[in-house]
C-alpha cells in the first residue's frame, strides 16, 4: 500500500520551514551592521551571501538535502518505506535543479533588499558589541541557514500536487542509492515520527508489518521408542504400565459392600467346611423346642 504525498508528515514539518525566514533575515542584517573597517563597504554582506547560497545550491544540485530528517536527527535509509523512497527518486529529476536555480537568484535578490536596510539597523543594533570577524561569521551561518529553509520547502511543495498514480508508476530507490545521492545530516536512527501521525494508511502499514511475521510454534514433543534390550522384564501377573495408568478409584460405598460380601461369603465357606458342626446345631435347637 502506497501512502499519498500529502499524507507525508516530513513534507509538512519542512514546508512549515518556510515561517523561520524572517527570523534569520533579522539576524542576517545584525551581523553585517557591524562591517569591518578595513573592508569595502558590502564586502561583508556579498562575500556572506555568496557563501552561504551558493554552499546550498551545489547541495541542491549534486546531492539534494535529504528530506527524512529533523535538526540533528535522521531517519536510516534501511527504515524508510516504499512510498518515503519512491518520492526521493522525485528530488532527482530535472525540475528540482530548476527550481533549486531559481530559488538561488531569488534568495541573492532578497539580500540585496535586505541591504537596503543597513542604515536603519545600524541605529539601533543589538549586535553591536560584536566584533567584526565573528559578525562575518555569523553572516555566513545565517545565511546558509536561510537559504537551507528556503530550498528545502521550495523542493518539497511540489510534490504535494502529485497524484497517487504517478507516485505508484515511480520506481522506488534502493537503500544503498538514498545514501549515496543524498546529503544525510544528522545521526541515524530507525525511526523518528510516530505512526499514529501517518493517519489510518499509516496504522493499517504497521500492523499489516506485525501479521506478516510468522508466529512461533511450540517445540513438538518428542517421543523415544524403547528398544527390546530397553523393556523392562516384568513378571507374570504384574500389570503393565497402560494397565496401571488406567486404574478406575473406586468409591468408599463400593469399598464397604466388598467387605460385606466378603464377609458373608467367608461365613458360607466356614459352614460348608464344617457339616458335623452344622447337625449338631441343628439337634440341639430340636431338643431345645
Amino acid at each position: 500500500m502506497s501512502l499519498s504525498p500529502r499524507a507525508e508528515p516530513f513534507l509538512w514539518i519542512h514546508l512549515a520551514g518556510l515561517a523561520t525566514v524572517p527570523l534569520w533575515a533579522a539576524l542576517f542584517l545584525f551581523a553585517i551592521a557591524n562591517p569591518d573597517p578595513f573592508l569595502p563597504p558590502g564586502f561583508t554582506a556579498l562575500l556572506a551571501g555568496i557563501l552561504g547560497i551558493g554552499s546550498v545550491l551545489w547541495m541542491q544540485l549534486r546531492r539534494p538535502f535529504y528530506i527524512f530528517s529533523l535538526a540533528i536527527l535522521a531517519l536510516r535509509p534501511e527504515a524508510l518505506q516504499e512510498h518515503q523512497r519512491k518520492l526521493l527518486r522525485w528530488f532527482l529529476s530535472g525540475l528540482n535543479r530548476i527550481l533549486a536555480i531559481t530559488t538561488a537568484i531569488g534568495l541573492g535578490l532578497l539580500l540585496i533588499q535586505l541591504y537596503r536596510w543597513l542604515p536603519i539597523v545600524q541605529l539601533q543594533n543589538p549586535l553591536a558589541a560584536l566584533d567584526p570577524f565573528p559578525a562575518f561569521l555569523l553572516a555566513i551561518v545565517t545565511v546558509w541557514v536561510l537559504s537551507l529553509f528556503v530550498q528545502v520547502p521550495v523542493s518539497v511543495a511540489p510534490l504535494l500536487w502529485l497524484s497517487d498514480t504517478a507516485i505508484a508508476n515511480t520506481e522506488p530507490l534502493a537503500p544503498g542509492q538514498v545514501a549515496q545521492q543524498f546529503t544525510i545530516l544528522g545521526l541515524p536512527l530507525k525511526g523518528l515520527l510516530p505512526a499514529q501521525w501517518y493517519g489510518d494508511q499509516g496504522l493499517s502499514e504497521v500492523s499489516e508489518a506485525n501479521w506478516s511475521q510468522p508466529l512461533v510454534s511450540p517445540t513438538p514433543v518428542e517421543t523415544v521408542a524403547m528398544t527390546e534390550t530397553e523393556a523392562v522384564v516384568q513378571p507374570e501377573g504384574a500389570a503393565s504400565p497402560e494397565e496401571s495408568s488406567t486404574a478406575v478409584v473406586t468409591s468408599p460405598v463400593d469399598l464397604v459392600s466388598e467387605a460385606v460380601s466378603s464377609d458373608v461369603s467367608s461365613v458360607s465357606a466356614i459352614a460348608t467346611s464344617n457339616p458335623e458342626d452344622a447337625t449338631t446345631e441343628e439337634t440341639a435347637e430340636e431338643t431345645a423346642s
